[in-house]
């Protein structure tokens, strides 16, 4: 879905985000070449679907969206 996306719209996946809750989402964003964010609201990514190193772990989705900005 990423790598459809990044074709139709032109988008560098090696400089984009992937932000998410999820060890799914993680994996994702690993998976397409793309810096991941790993966010302590909802599951947490503690759903034990993939054993995942996001690039930054942050509280919530505002702290990631500054970290991201600070880059």
């Amino acid at each position: 879905m990423l790598r459809l996306a990044s074709k139709d719209f032109k988008i560098d996946l090696a400089q984009s985000w992937v932000i998410g809750d999820k060890t799914d989402d993680i994996k994702m964003g690993e998976n397409a070449g793309c810096k991941t964010i790993l966010v302590k609201t909802g599951k947490r990514g503690e759903d034990g679907h993939f054993d995942i190193k996001p690039d930054y772990t942050s509280e919530d989705l505002l702290e990631a969206i500054n970290y991201i900005l600070s880059q």
